[in-house]
């Protein structure tokens, strides 16, 4: 029973204190979100509205509007405390490393789609995801299963994917580069962030 009552105790502070860090960075989200303006409230108001949906959220906004806090606060309002919120910038990852950075290796490294299982998958800087990794993405989107690296299995996977992009992104769609399709299955609630 003590053993018990223990774990049980670790697991309340453990919550608590993922509350505490969680309620610290959503000051930082009123910070980004402070003002009267129309916009702002509008902003504010999506947040609430579609923190509680699962459907993928897109976040248009200029570098340094705030939108991985913007992503942050859809996944804390509206998931789990416990839920993974895993961040993936795409303009970091070197294109021949996206698909085992993405679904993992057979070899073992557990890919991010695997940590975000059960949350939040966040694809900042979209529109620098590369072009050869847009088709099998969409696909993994649309079926909820992926295939690591070498593997042959499919693997399942339950997750919402919060991205974001410049607005610029309208444009490669319009180009052909970046696929319509993708941005047609990430973009179902749109949030237009204000320029500062």
């Amino acid at each position: 029973g003590i053993l018990k009552n223990a774990i049980r105790m670790k697991r309340l502070i453990d919550d608590t204190n993922a509350l505490q860090n969680r309620l610290a960075e959503l000051t930082d989200l009123e910070r980004v979100l402070i003002g009267k303006s129309d916009q702002i409230i509008s902003v504010r108001d999506q947040i609430f509205d579609f923190a509680l949906s699962r459907a993928h959220v897109i976040i248009l906004g200029e570098t340094g509007t705030g939108k991985d806090t913007v992503a942050r606060a859809l996944h804390d309002i509206g998931g789990k405390p416990t839920a993974p919120f895993i961040p993936v910038n795409c303009a970091t990852i070197p294109p021949e490393r996206f698909e085992e950075t993405v679904y993992g290796t057979l070899e073992g490294t557990g890919g991010l789609m695997a940590a975000a299982d059960g949350g939040t998958l966040f694809l900042d800087e979209l529109d620098s995801m590369p072009a050869e990794t847009q088709a099998k993405f969409l696909r993994a989107i649309e079926t909820k299963t992926y295939q690591r690296v070498g593997d042959a299995e499919m693997r399942s996977v339950d997750l919402r994917v919060i991205s974001a992009a410049s607005p610029q992104i309208e444009q490669q769609v319009a180009d052909g580069t970046f696929r319509e399709d993708l941005m047609f299955r990430l973009n179902t609630l749109v949030i237009e962030l204000p320029n500062l």
